[in-house]
């Protein structure tokens, strides 16, 4: 797994509103993405929210899944 770099991590309990307000004061551009424990049934609700332009936020989307993907055995 690669590092991140320090301030990415935010204390368990913050809400999404407040990561995405600091998010959109520290960053030209950024994709959020959380999602919800899976239930019994293996269900789980995802979310995703971007803040700036499109473009980048789809760049951004995608060379994340670039490092995901080399980083997956």
């Amino acid at each position: 797994m690669r590092k991140l770099e320090k301030g990415l991590f935010w204390p368990q309990g913050k809400s999404t509103v407040e990561i995405r307000k600091a998010l959109s004061e520290n960053s030209t551009c950024y994709v959020l993405i959380t999602c919800t424990e899976a239930t019994q049934d293996g269900k789980m609700e995802v979310e995703m929210t971007y803040g700036g332009d499109p473009i980048l936020a789809a760049y951004l989307v995608e060379s994340a899944q670039n490092i995901i993907d080399t980083d997956i055995p």
